[in-house]
């Protein structure tokens, strides 16, 4: 047991000496578990990556819209290459899906990386009638 105790005192006191963690911080590696990078932290960047790449993807789509479309077709999620677009009927996405080869060829002016389009009619998250194209 003195060993024991002896341990958690160093402990206590080194823990005193080097104050609180910070966010996104791992514990110091212990014998008994392995040392792993915080999942908030991974979280976290992981985020912020996606936030950025749909405000790069909404400011290239606002340049090479048409007008009309910009008000029916908004940017839902820029991951992988893949720009996905929400158009507010099937009228309008057919005409953004016939003109998705000039619109891939100058998305990628603005958007270094951009691959393929996707775009849905009203929610994408009800699964409706999509339509994917490279």
């Amino acid at each position: 047991m003195g060993i024991e105790q002896d341990r958690f005192q160093r402990e206590l006191e080194r823990r005193r000496r080097r104050g609180p963690l910070t966010l996104g911080e791992s514990p110091p590696p212990r014998r008994d578990r392995p040392a792993a990078p915080a999942p908030v932290a991974r979280v976290l960047a992981r985020l912020l990556r996606q936030a950025r790449a749909g405000v790069a993807a909404s400011e290239a789509w606002s340049r090479v819209a048409r007008p009309g479309w910009r008000r029916n077709v908004r940017v839902e999620r820029y991951e992988g290459g893949m720009l996905d677009l929400v158009a507010s009927d099937a009228a309008v996405r057919h005409e953004v899906l016939r003109e998705r080869v000039d619109l891939l060829r100058r998305l990628s002016a603005f958007l270094p990386g951009v691959r393929g389009l996707r775009v849905l009619t009203g929610d994408p998250g009800a699964g409706l009638d999509g339509e994917e194209g490279t």
